[in-house]
């Protein structure tokens, strides 16, 4: 063995032009879109949400959090 791993040309030509692959190829391409757009929908919307989030916040929203969680009352 000479650690030569390329295909003959004819070979994949062979391959290429055999409508199964093609098929193959489309299949995968649209599998991957769907992959691609069920990651990332939820990423971007959770990055709107951080980034919006303040504007939609009740006034007073962080100190009520930051005084519960230092276990004094919210209503001080």
């Amino acid at each position: 063995m000479d650690g030569d791993n390329r295909m003959n040309p004819t070979t994949l030509h062979g391959i290429r032009s055999n409508p199964l692959f093609a098929t193959l190829v489309k299949r995968r391409r649209r599998y991957i879109a769907c992959l691609t757009a069920i990651t990332l929908i939820p990423y971007c919307g959770f990055i709107v949400l951080v980034g919006f989030a303040p504007l939609c916040w009740p006034s007073g929203f962080p100190q009520t959090v930051s005084s519960i969680s230092a276990g004094r009352s919210a209503s001080r």
